[in-house]
């Protein structure tokens, strides 16, 4: 699963974000899948060059984000399912992680795409 998602630093002091965290919500429980690094995210690319149209700026887990700042980018987390699985899902979102903050919990505003 490849996301895009904005972050904003409304503090007067830098942010570090330490890892971001994709959960789904299936009938049997919640599956987790941590983003993966952004030279991971740059090998997905190299491995499967038909998804060259969706490669963007990856955002690595471990970013800084400096007051006033924002860091936009794209990360994939992958899940060992099958699609009718992943079709049946009740609730998606991200868990991301920031030293010294409670984790910031993100849903989704649009429908999710699967990608093969």
């Amino acid at each position: 699963m490849i996301t895009r998602i904005k972050l904003h630093n409304q503090s007067q002091a830098p942010l570090f974000v330490l890892n971001i965290l994709t959960n789904a919500t299936l009938s049997d429980g919640i599956h987790s899948s941590y983003a993966a690094t952004s030279t991971q995210y740059g090998e997905l690319f190299m491995m499967h060059p038909e998804l060259a149209a969706l490669h963007g700026q990856a955002l690595s887990p471990q970013t800084t984000i400096e007051p006033g700042a924002d860091a936009e980018g794209d990360f994939v987390c992958a899940f060992r399912m099958t699609k009718q699985d992943w079709d049946t899902h009740k609730n998606l979102n991200y868990s991301v992680t920031v030293r010294y903050q409670p984790n910031l919990v993100l849903t989704p505003k649009v429908p999710e795409t699967l990608v093969p």
